[in-house]
C-alpha cells in the first residue's frame, strides 16, 4: 500500500524537478539564442533535456516508493508531459510529430529509470560480526 508520506516525497521530488526543468530549458534556449542553432537543432536539444527531466523525475519519485517502478516511473512523467502539450499548443498551434515522439519518449524513460530505481541496491551494508 502507498504511504502517505512516500506520496508527499514524489510530489515535492515531481515539482522540484519540474523547476529545475524549467530552468535548464531557460538555460539552454539562451544558448541556443547566442549561437544561433538552427531549429532542427533546437528540436534535437530540447528532447535531450526532456529525457533528462524524465530520468531525473522518475528515478527520484521511484525511490520514494521502492515499488512498483514500471507503473510510478512512466506516470511520474505525466506533469512533464502535460506542459509540454500545453506548450505546443500555445506556440505551436497543435500537435505535429516531435512533439508525439518526445511524448513516447518520456514515457519509456521514466518506465526504464523506474525500473532501474526499484532494482537499485541501497549503498547501506550489514556488517556481520562472527563471534
Amino acid at each position: 500500500m502507498l504511504k502517505n508520506k512516500a506520496l508527499r516525497t514524489a510530489v515535492i521530488n515531481i515539482s522540484v524537478t519540474l523547476l529545475s526543468m524549467f530552468l535548464f530549458f531557460g538555460v539552454v534556449s539562451a544558448l541556443v539564442l547566442k549561437m544561433n542553432i538552427n531549429n532542427r537543432h533546437f528540436n534535437l536539444i530540447s528532447l535531450i533535456v526532456c529525457l533528462m527531466c524524465s530520468t531525473a523525475i522518475s528515478f527520484s519519485t521511484v525511490l520514494s516508493y521502492r515499488e512498483r517502478g514500471l507503473v510510478i516511473g512512466s506516470l511520474s512523467g505525466v506533469p512533464m508531459i502535460i506542459i509540454l502539450l500545453i506548450v505546443s499548443l500555445v506556440f505551436k498551434g497543435g500537435f505535429n510529430y516531435f512533439v508525439i515522439i518526445t511524448v513516447f519518449a518520456i514515457f519509456l524513460c521514466g518506465a526504464l529509470c523506474g525500473i532501474l530505481a526499484v532494482n537499485k541496491k541501497s549503498k547501506k551494508r550489514k556488517i556481520k560480526i562472527k563471534r
